[in-house]
């Protein structure tokens, strides 16, 4: 279980980092933002492959520094899990198919759509299962049980709708395509496409709710139920720029306690020699003292 203490105080940490350095991110998303904007309108105007590459660069940066930006409130607040990380995780399905479908070279046999389908399922279930993990425990159950029963009910309602939905409604498909070679039919074909479509999703968020539930375990057990949330961010900055106040404090008052001695020590200096009949002027040049401080002092005394 101490890898789950580790991973604990990094995402607590971390955390601490985005909520201090908060207003940095804000001037650094709407830095973004205007590029993103001015990089459109210069793609809309010059229309070559410079200025396509760098604004899907741009994207890609701004979209991650609008998560940074949102991570802190993401993670503890079920309205926004549910709302900005599913907006994320659809973005992320795009981005994935396209880079896989490009990079990957992969062709359009069906062959070559399984391994391509297999690994955005991978890619969405590990990115989801992390988001997942750096949430609230309570909040991501939650969303992972909300998401997972809305898709279960869409796909059970889907395949209710396709039972009582007449065949001729889907006899556009040509009779040489794959799947109607291998025995599907074409309504049978719109159906697996469906199920295929809601698939991925479904297999993350209840991985990914067996995940919390792992962690939940923990955090009763090893944690005294205690999970990361903005109240304890805030609270702990707050010790520490009370502490750091305290010592600040208690610096300036050891060292106006240091000054107040060496004057004093001045002025003992000073009284010795007028004693010994030199003049104040003299004497205060000797001691190096200012004659205005050597008469508040004096005045106080």
């Amino acid at each position: 279980m101490s890898l789950f203490k580790f991973l604990f105080n990094c995402r607590l940490k971390f955390r601490r980092f985005l909520y201090q350095n908060r207003y940095l991110i804000e001037r650094m998303y709407s830095t973004a933002w205007f590029l993103m904007f001015f990089n459109i309108i210069l793609t809309l105007i010059i229309r070559n492959g410079f200025s396509e590459a760098m604004l899907v660069i741009i994207s890609i940066c701004f979209f991650l520094i609008d998560f940074i930006r949102s991570l802190n409130k993401m993670t503890t607040s079920l309205r926004s899990f549910l709302l900005d990380s599913v907006f994320l995780e659809l973005i992320s399905v795009a981005v994935l198919f396209d880079v896989f479908n490009k990079i990957a070279h992969l062709g359009n046999n069906s062959y070559d759509f399984i391994i391509q389908y297999v690994l955005i399922v991978l890619a969405i279930t590990i990115s989801w299962s992390i988001v997942s993990c750096m949430a609230n425990n309570k909040v991501a159950t939650l969303a992972n049980i909300i998401l997972s029963t809305a898709i279960g009910l869409m796909i059970y309602i889907k395949d209710a709708i396709f039972d009582v939905l007449p065949d001729s409604l889907f006899q556009k498909y040509d009779s040489s395509d794959f799947l109607i070679s291998i025995g599907y039919t074409p309504k049978g074909i719109v159906q697996a496409a469906l199920n295929y479509a809601f698939l991925p999703f479904l297999i993350s968020n209840i991985i990914a709710a067996l995940i919390c539930e792992i962690k939940g375990y923990w955090i009763d057990k090893y944690n005294d139920g205690k999970d990361i949330t903005m109240e304890m961010i805030k609270e702990d900055i707050n010790e520490k720029e009370v502490h750091s106040s305290n010592e600040s404090v208690e610096k300036s008052r050891e060292k106006l306690e240091q000054t107040q001695a060496n004057i004093k020590m001045q002025m003992n200096i000073i009284d010795n020699l007028l004693a010994r009949g030199f003049k104040l002027s003299e004497a205060l040049e000797l001691a190096e003292l200012d004659e205005e401080v050597y008469n508040k002092f004096k005045a106080e005394k």
